[in-house]
């Protein structure tokens, strides 16, 4: 026997509610804030590289061309050839030309140095031409006596002609270098004077080398600016160290001479000694109560006295007013606040 279609309708819908019912429970659970247990995350992918399958490429069989004869491998950076001059003079300590000064002159690229070597003429001057342009570094010396303090740094155009003085100073035998503090010296101060004493010489790169003189007997003298505290003549120390205490009597440059091992003498260049400063002196802050006076504290030249103001009370006169009526008298008196009225009859 087969159902109606109204029967079959009622079928299917049952179902659907029956389906659905499981559903909507748990939607209707989980809004209410009821405990709902849901399924884990799955755990990320790896971020681990894998490894790789390819193996590196074998170079060891590769043929490189040979240097062609008579023909040498360079770096990057070259001095030339080129259309730029690079020239000067060399000088010694007293300012006087040398003579076969070895002149490095080293072009600067990047991290690459290219140099090459000329020799100062009997006047001093050297040249070195046909050079690129670029950033220099110069520096000379004559070994074994004097080399140049600090090189000259500088640019050069490509087509440009550069002038260079260099200025030599003495590095051999016995060499002090004196330090004071502080510095300058103040007259009627005292300051610390450290002398280090070395033995200097010049090789022939151009590198100046110093050995600590240790155990050599030092005496400070001929400095009648100059008053010297603790043990004169000194030895000194492992590192050719020697310390004084000096006092500075005159402002102005105070000669002083070294004496060593009571033989080489050599004049201290020290600082030149400057007047103390002056005191400054603050004054307090001035008094606001009338007819106080105010003077600089103790050691001040100038007192200072400010005027005494005396503070004024305006007075106002009370002013009166008489009106005469025909049938009374009535006199008003205006005073500054209060206005008092009087009828008198007649």
């Amino acid at each position: 026997m087969l159902a109606s279609p109204g029967a079959a309708g009622g079928a299917r819908g049952a179902l659907r509610s029956a389906v659905a019912a499981p559903a909507v429970a748990a939607l209707l659970a989980a809004c209410s804030g009821g405990d709902v247990a849901l399924d884990p995350l799955p755990p990320p992918p790896s971020t681990q590289a894998r490894p790789s399958t390819t193996a590196p490429p074998d170079l060891t069989g590769v043929a490189l061309p040979a240097v062609p004869a008579g023909r040498v491998t360079t770096t990057t950076a070259v001095v030339g050839p080129g259309k730029a001059t690079i020239k000067g003079t060399v000088l010694g300590p007293d300012g006087t030309p040398v003579d076969g000064a070895t002149v490095r002159v080293e072009r600067l690229v990047g991290r690459s140095v290219a140099g090459i070597d000329v020799a100062s003429a009997p006047d001093g001057s050297w040249s070195a031409q046909n050079v690129l342009g670029g950033g220099y570094r110069v520096r000379a010396w004559r070994a074994p006596d004097i080399a140049i303090a600090v090189p000259a740094f500088f640019f050069v155009g490509a087509t440009e002609t550069y002038p260079v003085e260099l200025k030599l100073e003495r590095n051999f035998g016995t060499t002090p270098q004196p330090a004071m503090a502080p510095n300058p010296p103040l007259v009627g101060g005292t300051s610390n004077l450290v002398l280090q004493l070395s033995n200097r010489s010049v090789d022939p790169n151009g590198v100046v080398n110093g050995v600590a003189m240790a155990g050599a007997t030092v005496e400070l003298a001929g400095g009648s600016g100059w008053s010297v505290g603790l043990a004169n003549p000194t030895v000194t120390d492992a590192g050719g160290r020697a310390r004084w205490e000096l006092k500075c009597l005159a402002a102005g440059a105070q000669q002083m001479r070294l004496i060593v091992n009571g033989a080489e003498q050599f004049q201290l260049a020290l600082p030149a000694c400057a007047d103390p400063p002056t005191p400054v002196t603050t004054a307090p802050a001035a008094s606001t109560v009338p007819g106080a006076t105010t003077s600089r504290p103790p050691g001040s030249t100038t007192p200072t006295t400010r005027p005494v103001t005396t503070p004024t009370t305006p007075t106002t006169r009370p002013v009166t007013t008489t009106t005469t009526i025909p049938a009374a008298t009535t006199t008003t008196t205006t005073r500054p606040v209060t206005t008092t009225t009087t009828t008198r009859k007649p």
